[in-house]
């Protein structure tokens, strides 16, 4: 069997999925595991994972990796998913219920800022937190959630992953931050 052909094999067989369960529990992190297990799998030498798949070992190797991700705090899994406790992380933003022309100021700048950053990260900011900050009265909505956005995601049967969406809107929301720290228009 080729290296591809164990990568397919294993990508679509239910065990990898009972192994997920097992392992973390938390539905909300198993789909991110399962991506971040899948890109190792993928970036395997092709040698060693064919000689690991015939000698019938590959569901211990699997098992071994996917734990790993989970339970190390140096893993790549950790540090990008579980490090900030995300549940309690609330992506707050700076404008009051009355709008001055400085805070108009700040939106427009805001929009110039998403022109030069990747379109997906712009599109899913303006999405899921710039176009959310006040309702139809124009009062302010609470501070978006990370279980906000899995709620929107059920509502809507959205095909990305929520934990993927928020990494993408506090990442973004970094950047923007910090260029208008440097241009003074935020302290």
């Amino acid at each position: 069997m080729l290296s591809n052909d164990i990568v397919d094999y294993v990508a679509k067989n239910k065990e990898l999925d009972k192994m997920l369960s097992s392992i973390c529990g938390n539905k909300m992190y198993i789909d991110d595991l399962k991506q971040e297990f899948l890109l190792i799998l993928l970036e395997e030498d092709g040698d060693r994972l064919k000689k690991i798949y015939d000698e019938g070992k590959i569901w211990n190797w699997c098992y071994v990796i996917l734990n790993n991700q989970w339970n190390s705090k140096t893993s790549p899994f950790y540090k990008k998913y579980r490090k900030d406790k995300m549940f309690d992380y609330e992506l707050d933003w700076i404008v009051d219920k009355d709008v001055d022309d400085y805070e108009i100021k700040v939106v427009e700048r805001v929009e110039d800022i998403l022109k030069g950053i990747h379109w997906y990260d712009a599109h899913i900011f303006r999405l899921y937190y710039f176009e959310r900050i006040c309702d139809e009265t124009g009062e302010l909505k609470k501070p978006l959630t990370l279980r906000g956005i899995e709620k929107l995601h059920t509502e809507k049967d959205m095909k990305i992953d929520h934990v993927s969406v928020f990494l993408s809107v506090k990442k973004t929301k970094k950047k923007i931050f910090d260029i208008l720290k440097k241009e003074g228009l935020m302290k």
